[in-house]
């Protein structure tokens, strides 16, 4: 289970101990010395409350650091690309060679491009940083010669045949983030839940072997002490790796015959969006599945009237979101869904006026009226309807 380390545990460069402490004695060189200097001086700006990553440009511009307050995060190799080109010589990782880093943007809102190429195939990493958040976001492009072969192998493959080559994700391309720490659980969220994993890895190769590989919107990887965790975020809903002696890591492309004979070519660009989120303590403490549901589903900024703004239904109970609010009639429906929090009591601030406000069954039918306090265990969902709401 480490054949991600052929290609990914650290940068040609760094195979030597005297490349290394050369490259040590060139922080401050001319073509570096931007980039580092504007790392050394946000990292004080942020106070060491946020992560602010140290890249390196001749290991194929990966986060070589990323701290929060004095906790590492980042081990080998983190945000490198990796996988199996069959028909190009085996694994190819962009810390096989140099890339270029630099900064746009000066203020609140900070960008870091990152230009390299993995297999002879350039591609682009957009990271964006926000003062006063640790969330790290990230836009992938990568801009393909051809057709290249991805995966285990090119293989043809029967209906008769258990072992599939398409079904192995350690062969796929693949963005990975080791930790600088064991990892103890891994955490994932699924429709209305959120579950902990028991796989000891997310690998299989046969169809009557399948394992639950999914990734709905994040992953999560706690350290043993249960005191860190590092969360992984995806724009759309696709796959993860983990296993003993292997990285969390995002499924980025594949390209070879599939599922129903088919022939899964690369026509154009692959391009994905991407967050890692650095924090203390577990998930649901952390607040993970709400970052995850502000990154998934920002705010739109529109012109108001200062004045007359206010928030227009706030719930009051930590872990509380609102997932789905529409009108049926005159009459207002809210989905309720306690993602992080306990069981005890929470209100809606409103922001509107209803006749009457009642919890009622999926199916419209009536539970009870509500007067004032609303409680929703874990992973339950409530939904209410305000009658004839208005502002």
């Amino acid at each position: 289970m480490e054949i991600w380390k052929s290609s990914l545990e650290r940068p040609r460069a760094h195979r030597h101990r005297n490349a290394v402490k050369w490259k040590l004695t060139q922080l401050d060189e001319p073509h570096v010395a931007p980039l580092n200097a504007w790392v050394r001086e946000l990292r004080v700006a942020c106070g060491g409350g946020e992560s602010v990553p140290w890249f390196d440009p001749a290991g194929g511009g990966v986060i070589k650091s990323l701290r929060l307050g004095n906790k590492e995060f980042a081990g080998k190799g983190f945000n490198g690309l990796r996988g199996n080109f069959y028909n190009d010589g085996g694994f190819h990782g962009s810390m096989d060679s140099a890339a270029k880093v630099e900064i746009v943007g000066n203020g609140p809102r900070e960008k870091v491009i990152v230009k390299g190429t993995i297999a002879g195939a350039p591609f682009t990493q957009e990271l964006t940083l926000t003062m006063g958040e640790p969330l790290i976001d990230v836009r992938l492009r990568i801009d393909w010669k051809g057709n290249p072969g991805i995966g285990e192998s090119a293989g043809p493959s029967s209906d008769k045949d258990v072992r599939k080559s398409y079904y192995d994700d350690r062969y796929k391309l693949l963005a990975l983030f080791p930790p600088a720490w064991p990892v103890g659980k891994v955490y994932k969220n699924a429709p209305f839940d959120v579950t902990e994993s028991r796989l000891d890895n997310t690998f299989f190769n046969r169809w009557d072997s399948i394992k639950n590989n999914v990734l709905l919107n994040w992953v999560d990887v706690e350290d043993r002490s249960g005191k860190y965790g590092l969360a992984l975020f995806c724009d759309h809903t696709t796959s993860y790796v983990h296993g003993d002696n292997y990285p969390l890591g995002l499924t980025i492309q594949y390209s070879g015959n599939g599922i129903f004979y088919r022939n899964y070519r690369i026509d154009g660009p692959t391009e994905i969006h991407y967050a890692l989120l650095p924090h203390a303590d577990r998930w649901d403490r952390a607040g993970v599945e709400a970052a995850s549901a502000r990154w998934n589903e920002p705010l739109v900024v529109t012109q108001g009237d200062s004045a007359t703004a206010h928030s227009f239904l706030r719930p009051e109970a930590i872990g509380w979101e609102i997932t789905s609010m529409r009108m049926d009639g005159k009459d207002l429906l809210v989905r309720l869904f306690n993602a992080a929090g306990d069981s005890r009591p929470g209100r809606l601030q409103m922001g509107f006026k209803a006749d009457e406000i009642w919890v009622e069954e999926l199916d419209g039918r009536k539970i009870k009226t509500l007067n004032g306090s609303l409680s929703i265990p874990r992973y339950g969902v409530r939904t209410i309807r305000f009658i004839n709401a208005r502002i």
